[in-house]
Formats: structure tokens, sequence, C-alpha cells
């Protein structure tokens, strides 16, 4: 072992690609105390993965060239296939989906279709979301890192879908102080209008009581022999009536002239 190995991050040893859920393909960015320790650049999604060597004496370009497993990987990180909801006119606040959060870890609301890695690292960021608390940021997460909260204000933004950026603060270089800090999916918000609001946090209307189904099925049954059975009098209605009135029509016959 020597300062010239490298760890690479990926879902096989010896095969395969270069994983993109890291930037720098997940190549170690540093070794030293002599091949002994690595430094992985940061890890773009949460997952399970494994940590593969290659010795310094080859070019290390390939994911074929790291074939020695060292062993597993798990990363961290909020679920960024999550969609949550907030609303207009109200507070937002959040409890995430994910693996092994800690607390002090931050969000931040950015555009729709955001890059996270890649808008973080530009100059002029993601941009910010007129009318959201905060700025977009949210508060240090509590909760062992599960729980997030954008503050007291009301959200003034416009109703629609949001991308969520993570950061982690022990992980992160600035402690989520900076933008290029925020590097991780975090998923999506989906912001509601009033009337949604209204409409979800209103009275319940009527419960379904345990045998409206089965007067819907008698009814079912019953009202079709009902029907037939009205039918079936009055046709026989009809009949008494025109008798009647067919005898009572007739006139008697004439008596005849005497010879």
């Amino acid at each position: 072992l020597h300062n010239g190995d490298k760890v690479a991050v990926l879902p096989t040893c010896g095969a395969g690609e270069f994983t993109t859920k890291f930037t720098k393909s997940g190549i170690s960015v540093r070794t030293y105390g002599l091949g002994q320790t690595y430094t992985l650049p940061p890890s773009l999604l949460h997952g399970t993965f494994r940590v593969c060597w290659c010795a310094g004496e080859n070019v290390c370009s390939k994911g074929t060239d790291f074939d020695t497993d060292l062993g597993g990987l798990e990363v961290g990180g909020p679920d960024p296939s999550a969609i949550y909801v907030c609303f207009e006119w109200q507070p937002c606040s959040l409890t995430v989906s994910g693996s092994l959060l800690r607390d002090k870890d931050m969000l931040r609301l950015v555009p729709a279709g955001s890059d996270c890695a890649s808008t973080a690292a530009s100059e002029d960021g993601p941009g910010l979301i007129s009318g959201f608390p905060r700025n977009g940021v949210a508060l240090p997460s509590t909760g062992g890192g599960y729980s997030y909260s954008f503050g007291d204000d009301l959200v003034h933004a416009t109703p629609g879908i949001y991308d969520l950026c993570y950061c982690s603060f022990e992980y992160a270089p600035g402690r989520c102080q900076n933008q290029t800090d925020f590097i991780t999916p975090g998923g999506s918000l989906r912001i509601g209008d009033s009337k949604e609001y209204q409409y979800v946090t209103g009275p319940e209307g009527p419960k379904t009581r345990s045998n409206d189904n089965l007067y819907a099925m008698l009814l079912a049954i019953l009202l079709p022999i009902l029907f037939i059975l009205a039918g079936v009098l009055g046709w026989g209605r009809n009949r008494i009536l025109a008798r009647l009135l067919g005898k009572s029509s007739e006139v008697p016959p004439e008596p005849e002239a005497p010879p």
C-alpha cells in the first residue's frame, strides 16, 4: 500500500461503469497514511455501494481497474423521489423520509428541474423562490434530521411543484452556510392553494354507514321486482276495466213484432 493507491465507489467491484451517485465518478480525491486512509468525493444520492481498490501502479481510469473489494458503504440522505406538501398562506414544515439523517442538516427550495450539484456550483446559484419564507432555506433540522421548518412566516409563493436540495451538516465543507453545500437532491415540494387547504382541513363529510352497502343491494334486488309487479297489476286492471266497459255498452235486442 502507498499514497498512490485509489478507491472508488461502485455497484460491483471490477465491473461496469463508475457511479453517477457521487461527484468525480466516486473516485477518491486524496490518499494518505501510506494508503490506509482515503477521502471520497461528496455523494449525490443515498444508497448502498461497494468500496473498490486500485493499486497505484495501474492507470485506475476504468471501473474494471478497481477490482479489489474492500467492503460495503452505506450512504445516508433524503429520499429523492419523495413529494411533500405545503400550502400558500400557511407556514411550511416537513417531515422527510430517508436514512442516516442528522440534526442540523438543511434543505433548500429551488425551481423545479434544477440539478442540485450543478446549480450549487454555479456563480448565480439555483435562484430564489419569490414569496417563500427564509428565501427557501430551511432552519437546521431537528428530530434526528427528519423534521424541517421554514419558520413562522406564511408561504406567498405561487402554487406548484418545486425541488429540494439537501445539505449534510456533518460533511458539508461550509456547514450548510454556502450555496455550494446543497448538492444532493432531497425530493420535491408541492405548494397547494388556499382552496385545497380549506378542503383538506375542513370538517369531514357524513361518514359511510356500515350497512349502506346492504341497503344498496336490497334496493337493487327489490326495485326490479316492484316494477314488474306494478306492470302486471296495471295490465290486469286494464283488462278488468275493458271487460266492464264492454258489458255496460252492450244494447239489449229489440223485441220482435207479433205476427
